[in-house]
């Protein structure tokens, strides 16, 4: 089984976190970003209101895809390669795997494989289509 969902992009962490102090905090925009995911990802996606029972699991495996639509990609040319510019993802993963955990209450630790794609979409962008499967059940081996 497969679970989809779409969901506005999440902030990056540059935007997500602030440092006081000694200490990392989260930011306003995370903040707002984290209570407000819950109800728009239900209203969007009325299917993860019947994700079944047992697909939930404490020791359960996921993996996960997050395709990320945005709405530019700058690109730069030195040579032969191709330098992607703006819209960086891959930090943003960690918001999404906090709020997926209020929403479907998969812990973020339970996943196991995680992949990234980003794609442009200037009509609908930005946001983020997630696929979580469950992979297999984990158990600790205690004697390690």
């Amino acid at each position: 089984m497969i679970i989809g969902l779409k969901a506005p992009m999440p902030p990056s962490a540059n935007e997500a976190y602030r440092v006081m102090g000694k200490h990392i905090t989260k930011s306003d925009i995370n903040t707002s970003y984290q209570n407000s995911f819950a109800g728009i990802v239900l209203a969007d996606n009325p299917h993860l209101l019947q994700v079944p029972e047992n697909f939930i699991s404490r020791g359960g495996e996921y993996a996960v895809l997050a395709v990320f639509f945005v709405t530019k990609l700058l690109r730069k040319v030195r040579g032969k390669d191709t330098i992607f510019l703006k819209e960086d993802v891959d930090n943003r993963i960690k918001i999404l795997g906090d709020c997926l955990k209020k929403v479907l209450g998969v812990d973020d630790t339970n996943f196991f494989d995680i992949r990234l794609k980003k794609r442009m979409d200037k009509e609908d962008g930005p946001y983020v289509e997630v696929y979580i499967q469950k992979i297999g059940e984990y158990h600790e081996d205690e004697s390690h």
